[in-house]
């Protein structure tokens, strides 16, 4: 079960601005729906020459161009409707800091660079990075495609973190998970230093000042400082592997046995370990804005943070 994430709301206007020379004006600091965000003449000149046109992020779109052998191109536009990224990527995603995250090949075979949002390029794809994240603080996790080793460029496309490292993760409330061998994780922060040492056999981001380890087959949550919170007993797992909204789901096997579902059931614990949500519920997706979608007995309905069935935001 997935969660879809939808707009909320409706935007307000609180008086209307005369149309400018280019005759654009957005909304919703260029955030939003192309339709929302581009002036009634500039989206109908953009819906009609590209077959997709992605919503406005930090005022730049993903557009779509397909061919007639259904092969596809993708580039980005602005708020006035002109092209920032020329239509000749495999994949364009959306500008994180100003940068945007460009494919030249397949998924899996092609190789990975950055464009500014003004269509310079930081970090062309014929570069040797298999994979490059988006920008977190100033920071993007890259992969060379040689070494299959991990590190971290700035926003200038330089190296600020050897890739030294055999698994990572994007940077997340100041630290990075990080592999520096074989099943021995630990945390850095955006200096490349190590602040919480190297041992554990899985990790997971921080999320709320919390993050989800494994040591020796227990599953645990650690603060910031490297300090178990608490540990979850054998017939126990976590099923989400970040908080949200203070909450964290997990799985409760009643006889311990894990060999099949049916006594197994989710629930939701506290950052303190402690049950907040009773395991009554055959699947449960994570918190959002309050509201998490739960399934019980085939029936599938929402329930805020205190367990009280609410109605859903579709």
């Amino acid at each position: 079960m997935k969660r879809k994430n939808y707009v909320i709301g409706t935007l307000v206007f609180l008086s209307l601005l005369l149309l400018s020379a280019c005759g654009n004006t957005y909304s919703n600091n260029g955030n939003g729906p192309a339709e929302d965000v581009l002036s009634k003449e500039v989206y109908s000149r953009v819906v009609s020459t590209y077959d997709d046109v992605g919503d406005f992020y930090n005022s730049v779109s993903v557009v779509r161009i397909t061919d007639e052998k259904y092969q596809s191109k993708y580039g980005a536009i602005n708020t006035s409707g002109e092209v920032v990224i020329p239509t000749e990527y495999d994949d364009v995603r959306n500008c994180h800091e100003g940068r945007c995250i460009v494919r030249v090949g397949g998924l899996f075979s092609g190789k990975y660079g950055v464009v500014d949002a003004t269509g310079k390029v930081i970090v062309a794809p014929t570069s040797n990075y298999s994979k490059i994240e988006d920008f977190e603080n100033g920071l993007a996790l890259v992969k060379d495609a040689k070494s299959n080793l991990y590190g971290y460029i700035n926003l200038h496309g330089e190296v600020a973190i050897p890739l030294t490292y055999k698994d990572a993760y994007s940077f997340s409330e100041g630290l990075a998970c990080v592999e520096v061998k074989a099943n021995k994780y630990g945390y850095i922060n955006e200096k490349g230093e190590v602040v919480i040492p190297t041992t554990f056999d899985v990790a997971k981001s921080f999320s709320e000042g919390l993050a989800v380890v494994k040591k020796a087959k227990k599953e645990m949550v650690i603060d910031k400082d490297g300090e178990i919170i608490y540990t979850l007993p054998k017939n126990q797992e976590f099923y989400g592997k970040e908080y949200h909204d203070g909450l964290i789901r997990v799985i409760n096997d009643l006889d311990g046995d894990w060999w099949s579902d049916y006594d197994q059931k989710c629930g939701y614990l506290d950052t303190k370990g402690e049950v907040a949500i009773s395991f009554i519920y055959d699947d449960a997706d994570d918190f959002e804005d309050g509201i998490a979608y739960v399934e019980k007995n085939d029936r599938i309905f929402c329930i805020n943070t205190k367990g009280k069935e609410v109605e859903c935001d579709y």
